[in-house]
């Protein structure tokens, strides 16, 4: 089960729409606008971060895809219009973006993207669907809550720093529980440090 972004209700991964609020991809252009060109990596579109800091971003991105092979994060920083939740922006765009290869589609997507809107003081994550059912929605929103205080200092790169690293950690926590649960040896544990 999915949980749709907009009406927060519980989804099929196959339904082509959200049977309690009807969204579609096709509905949320339509609300939303047209996609804007969006760079794999990093895209900073309000000039919240220097370019050393970009480089500083891109590193840890493929320090996070060397840890979890198979798995890329994308992160968008943008002023959102307010009056849809950014979880509703993120879905949209994770779907029309062209963020991910196409052969990664429905359960074959391990992707996320991480949006920072420093207008409004909003951030919000947005999981590919072959890691819905592995990824507790609980503790990423916890992550993305103790970030919060690097964003209300307008410290992003702090943020994002600790943001990748809390993920690395409950990707490969999550690795561990499912090899577990299917019987399978226990994920290889590595080593992790902490760079914020």
């Amino acid at each position: 089960m999915l949980i749709c972004p907009y009406c927060r209700k519980a989804i099929l991964e196959d339904s082509p729409s959200c049977p309690s609020c009807s969204l579609t991809i096709e509905g949320a252009t339509k609300i939303l606008g047209p996609v804007p060109l969006l760079n794999r990596g990093i895209t900073d579109l309000t000039d919240s971060l220097s370019v050393k800091e970009r480089k500083k971003v891109n590193r840890q991105l493929r320090r996070f895809e060397s840890t979890l092979p198979g798995s890329e994060l994308n992160i968008l920083i943008k002023e959102f219009d307010p009056k849809y939740s950014l979880s509703t922006h993120l879905f949209w765009l994770f779907n029309t973006a062209g963020l991910s290869p196409e052969e990664k589609s429905q359960s074959n997507n391990q992707d996320l993207l991480l949006g920072i809107d420093p207008i409004h003081g909003h951030v919000a994550i947005t999981v590919g669907y072959g890691l819905e059912p592995f990824l507790n929605a609980d503790s990423m929103k916890r992550a993305l809550e103790e970030a919060r205080p690097f964003l209300e200092k307008g410290e992003y790169l702090n943020a994002i720093n600790f943001i990748i690293q809390s993920l690395i950690t409950l990707m490969i926590q999550a690795a561990s529980n499912a090899a577990i649960t299917m019987g399978l040896e226990q994920a290889p544990s590595t080593h992790l440090q902490k760079t914020y």
